[in-house]
């Protein structure tokens, strides 16, 4: 059963991961380089000589939505940038300890403390925003044979994240771990 939960848990991450790639190039699948989005369709007019109001007009006001959402998402990412997140992670399974760990976005890119400690190297992240307003980040970071994949929350106010960590070691198997931030500190400029 925990098996199952952690293979569901793994391909909702990797069909997340897939979705936001594809829709970051354009709506070209990144298997298919050759492939080109659609052409936006030429605006017809009415008989009157006015411009129609059909999916014409559409495109352009989602294409304004999408440029809104994008800059929405690059002020957001910069927001975070140059955080540190103090956090208490909490085995899911319910055994084990609960651990404090450091989640640090720097550079556009963010990693952990300890696992930087462990040679696990900063990487970057995708970033989106639900209907509640919450930023959605997730990432996955790699060393030999280990895995971790995280998924983490923020409030609309950037002041407080939740999230889930799953650890994929070759040694010691799957541990999967809730997370909370408990302080939140920015870089001072210099």
């Amino acid at each position: 059963m925990r098996c199952n939960k952690v293979i569901t848990m793994v391909a909702v991450i990797i069909m997340a991961l897939a979705v936001e790639a594809v829709a970051s190039s354009g709506g070209a699948p990144l298997w298919n380089k050759t492939a080109k989005p659609e052409a936006q369709k030429p605006k017809t007019t009415a008989p009157s000589g006015k411009p129609s109001t059909g999916a014409a007009g559409s495109t352009a006001a989602g294409a304004d939505d999408l440029a809104r959402q994008r800059a929405f998402i690059n002020a957001k990412r910069n927001q975070i940038d140059n955080t540190t997140w103090e956090v208490e992670l909490i085995p899911i399974s319910g055994k084990g300890k609960n651990k404090k760990d450091v989640i640090i976005f720097s550079d556009k890119k963010v990693s952990m403390e300890g696992l930087a400690k462990e040679g696990f190297a900063s990487t970057n992240f995708s970033l989106s925003t639900r209907s509640n307003k919450k930023l959605v980040w997730e990432t996955m970071q790699k060393k030999d044979d280990d895995i971790v994949y995280f998924k983490g929350e923020l409030t609309p106010e950037l002041d407080s994240m939740t999230g889930v960590v799953s650890f994929q070691r070759i040694k010691t198997g799957t541990q999967d771990f809730t997370f909370r931030s408990m302080t939140k500190k920015e870089a001072v400029s210099e």
